[in-house]
């Protein structure tokens, strides 16, 4: 089926088994290439952030008595507050590091925020 004929099909609401095969066939190709495209950036981003983890994890280590925030994180390793507490979670999430709320006394008051803290074990 050519485009032509596929765009006539349907600007005609003819809807026959040919048309319905190749919708088919399409949309098994796009969520391939969907597939795959969430492999690679998802590859891209581990290795991205494997030497960030190693930073943090150090970071963490060195300073057992303080709770280390998104913000020290970020200022520690180079990289945005966001950035940061993206990884933060997710060492949170493969058990690296526990996160507890702390209260962070600053020159414009308390705010409430997470603390990060390496899981011990």
């Amino acid at each position: 089926m050519t485009h032509r004929e596929f765009y006539t099909v349907i600007a005609n609401g003819n809807f026959d088994a040919e048309l319905v095969e190749f919708a088919t066939n399409a949309l098994t190709k796009l969520d391939a290439q969907g597939e795959r495209a969430a492999v690679r950036r998802a590859e891209k981003s581990n290795s991205a952030n494997a030497d960030l983890i190693v930073k943090i994890t150090d970071a963490v280590k060195a300073n057992t008595d303080v709770p280390m925030t998104a913000s020290i994180a970020a200022e520690l390793c180079g990289v945005s507050t966001q950035k940061a507490s993206a990884v933060l979670r997710k060492m949170v999430a493969n058990g690296t590091l526990r996160g507890e709320d702390i209260l962070v006394t600053g020159e414009k008051g308390s705010v409430k925020c997470k603390g990060y803290f390496i899981v011990e074990g």
